[in-house]
């Protein structure tokens, strides 16, 4: 079988022990997508690096006891402590029938090297979330925020306690929530309560809001049925205060050769006023398609990248396997895109 491995290089460490000590870079492999019980199955594992990205020394190996495929990235709290989840794996069960187990919530310690599960998630059926696929976030020191598939998680490091929120009506939170400048925790899901006649047309997606201080999740805005403002939101980023910008995989209005694939947009929403605005419908020869999570640079401006797509000047292929994606340089104040770089079978630059 062959692995899928995934590295998720998350966060710039200073090596403790010493004044002089180097940095490192952290991080984990989500190990390989496998079948239920195959012998080739790899769970995943924390990896530590050089500054460069080189020399990696594996710290830990995940398996099915102590938690399996950690799909978040790890995160350094303020104790000096990594904390992340695994999706599969633990002491519970998602799924019986196959073998699939409900994750855990971890914490690696850096002066001891030492991994330790915290909290083994367990079946919905007693009020709790399974399968967390995103990692945890620390809006106050000392208290972690998370996501299941449908809940959100509040642990606090000192006391060990997990809480979770009321259920979330989604079931797909697979991006990172973010803090506001207001105190509040916002986020996305891939599905919502759209109703519709049509056939396939449900769950667009939602933006949510999670109060900590009541530990309750409100809905500010669902996806409309018909795709047009988007589908499959990804992680929101904060450009001015009560401004949230943020990419959606698919929808919009621009069709590529089927009228149920989307470009993907980049969309505004006023935390303030709970108004939605789509800036940009990507479209397949511009822009590229299916626009990844934007990063926000010193610049003031945000870089994504399109997963797909994505014409570049000059190549002349009549084949739209060629065209690979896009690296683009998005400015909020002109609400225009730059593509910096067309992948493909053969790449270009642009001009600018």
């Amino acid at each position: 079988m062959k692995k899928i491995i995934t590295l998720l290089l998350v966060f710039l460490f200073w090596g403790l022990g010493s004044l002089n000590a180097q940095k490192e870079l952290w991080g984990v492999n989500s190990g390989s997508e496998y079948t239920v019980n195959d012998p080739a199955a790899y769970y995943g594992n924390i990896t530590k690096y050089d500054i460069n990205g080189e020399n990696p020394v594996i710290m830990h190996e995940f398996d099915l006891i102590h938690g399996a495929i950690p799909k978040g990235r790890l995160f350094l709290a303020s104790n000096g402590k990594l904390y992340g989840t695994a999706v599969h794996g633990g002491n519970f069960f998602f799924n019986s029938a196959q073998n699939v187990y409900a994750g855990v919530l971890f914490e690696y310690d850096l002066i001891l090297n030492k991994y330790t599960v915290l909290y083994y998630f367990n079946l919905d059926t007693i009020g709790e979330g399974y399968n967390p696929i995103i990692g945890v976030i620390e809006p106050i020191p000392g208290i972690l925020i998370g996501a299941t598939a449908n809940r959100i998680f509040k642990y606090d490091v000192a006391m060990q306690t997990i809480t979770f929120s009321n259920i979330i009506p989604i079931n797909a939170i697979y991006d990172e929530l973010m803090i506001a400048s207001n105190g509040s925790i916002y986020g996305t899901s891939w599905s919502g309560n759209c109703t519709s006649t049509i056939a396939n047309e449900p769950n667009r997606g939602t933006i949510f809001k999670y109060n900590l201080g009541i530990n309750t999740v409100t809905t500010l805005f669902t996806y409309s049925c018909s795709g047009n403002n988007g589908t499959a939101p990804t992680k929101l980023v904060e450009i001015s205060p009560g401004i949230l910008l943020g990419t959606n995989l698919s929808g919009g209005i621009h069709t590529i050769t089927n009228p149920f694939l989307k470009g993907g947009t980049i969309f505004q929403f006023n935390i303030n006023t709970n108004v939605f605005t789509t800036n940009i419908d990507f479209d397949y020869s511009l822009h590229g398609v299916y626009p990844l999570n934007l990063v926000q640079g010193d610049n003031g401006k945000l870089y994504g990248l399109c997963n797909e797509g994505g014409i570049s000047p000059g190549n002349t292929s009549a084949n739209i396997f060629d065209f690979r994606g896009t690296l683009y340089e998005y400015t909020p104040e002109t609400n225009a895109i730059v593509v910096k770089q067309y992948f493909g079978l053969n790449s270009f630059n642009t001009s600018t």
